[in-house]
């Protein structure tokens, strides 16, 4: 393969001649005459130690096998200054996730289609010097194994309090695929949604960003989902998403991600992506069976234990199970318990307010505001808080023993 130096080399690796072919073809419809593309086997990827960090090098993904990884990962390694774009189509969420943790972050498909070969190029060409990337804000998702668990209610609540108490620059990015409630639940109508920035990714910029976001009364800024009549949100969005967040930590203190919906590939991303980890659950065996669940999950992929915070919500320390037993089988603190005052939460949802609008007294309110504090506290270096409520760390009596015992059968 030949050797050489040049900044906007292009470097296509495939062991297929006609890949090579196809791919250095149409990349040269829309690159510059400036634009050095070179091909080659993956074997020969490390013959050029002489060779300058291309602009991008494309990996040919068409038959992508899981024993390829180690080698991919040194590709991945070698070039580790270049852009990384995986070229094939991608059914395997799995398999996606483990190339993002390589460092593959940009996907096309093939055959090649013009518009993604375009808009790949435009972005290309706006990426800011590598030698001084931009991160300030910090990415919290916010999600629940189990569905009904109040997670965009926290999440569109916990944004209002960072935004109007702590004086922060906060954003919601609606994940659900489509049709998600985070701008329902402010009482925002969209015009624009994550789809409309999807579609237009050669435009976007921060002015862009701006222009579709919806504004709360709080300084709360919201991000909508897709709308009914748009198409749904998928694995395909992933480079464009990450474009997305990138903007936000350019211009935000705090993207809080409402997940509590989406797709799975696009949940394991956002993961990727954040500084913090709120996992949502209530007090009743099949969430809390959930919730020991997706520890495991996130343990097994990782995830620092410190950043993922377990919330309570619709905790009521009288009637339901003793959450201090899942700490201990878990050994994993639960950061906060949410008090159960569902008649509130219904009205503050169907008037599109928040909790602290419609009762700023309320345990809740107070509650929220002091998760607020500990989200603060955690992204930001602090002494993270564990929001427990102050009880007996003895069991009262035979009955909540009882059901003490009824944690074993979900495995807890």
């Amino acid at each position: 393969m030949a050797q050489g130096s040049h900044t906007k080399a292009f470097v296509i690796l495939s062991d297929e001649e006609t890949f090579q072919m196809a791919v250095t073809l149409r990349f040269n419809e829309f690159a510059s005459g400036s634009h050095r593309f070179i091909t080659g086997p993956l074997s020969e990827a490390f013959e050029y130690s002489e060779l300058d960090q291309p602009l991008a090098v494309l990996i040919d993904l068409t038959n992508y096998e899981a024993e390829e990884l180690p080698a991919l990962e040194k590709i991945c390694a070698h070039f580790y200054h270049s852009k990384l774009v995986g070229v094939g189509n991608f059914k395997d969420a799995d398999a996606l996730i483990q190339l993002i943790k390589l460092g593959v972050k940009d996907f096309l498909r093939f055959p090649l289609e013009a518009r993604e070969v375009q808009t790949f190029l435009s972005q290309l060409k706006n990426l800011p010097a590598q030698s001084a990337p931009v991160k300030s804000g910090r990415i919290v998702t916010i999600f629940s194994p189990k569905g009904g668990t109040g997670v965009t209610l926290l999440t569109t609540n916990l944004a209002a309090s960072l935004a109007q108490n702590n004086g922060q620059q906060v954003a919601i990015c609606d994940l659900a695929p489509q049709l998600g409630d985070a701008a329902t639940y402010l009482a925002l109508t969209p015009e624009y949604t994550l789809r409309d920035l999807i579609d237009n990714s050669p435009r976007l910029d921060e002015s862009f960003l701006e222009g579709v976001l919806l504004r709360h009364a709080s300084g709360a800024k919201v991000l909508a989902s897709p709308r009914g009549d748009q198409e749904p949100l998928n694995a395909r969005c992933l480079t464009e998403i990450q474009t997305i967040f990138s903007l936000f930590k350019q211009t935000c203190d705090f993207l809080l991600v409402d997940a509590g919906h989406t797709d799975h590939a696009l949940l394991q991303f956002a993961l990727m992506q954040s500084d913090l980890i709120i996992l949502v659950g209530n007090p009743d065996m099949p969430s809390l069976k959930g919730l020991v669940h997706t520890l495991g999950w996130l343990t097994k992929l990782q995830y620092d234990p410190m950043k993922i915070k377990v919330v309570i919500n619709r905790y009521n320390a009288k009637n339901q199970l003793d959450t201090r037993e899942f700490e201990k089988r878990t050994k994993h603190p639960i950061a906060g318990r949410l008090p159960n005052q569902y008649a509130l939460c219904t009205e503050a949802i169907n008037n599109g307010v928040t909790i602290h609008e419609l009762q700023k007294n309320s345990g809740l309110a107070k509650s929220i505001f002091e998760l607020a504090k500990m989200i603060q506290n955690s992204v930001a270096g602090g002494t993270p808080q564990n929001g427990r409520e102050q009880t007996s760390d003895k069991l009262a009596n035979p009955a909540q023993e009882q059901k003490v015992k009824r944690f074993a059968k979900w495995g807890l």
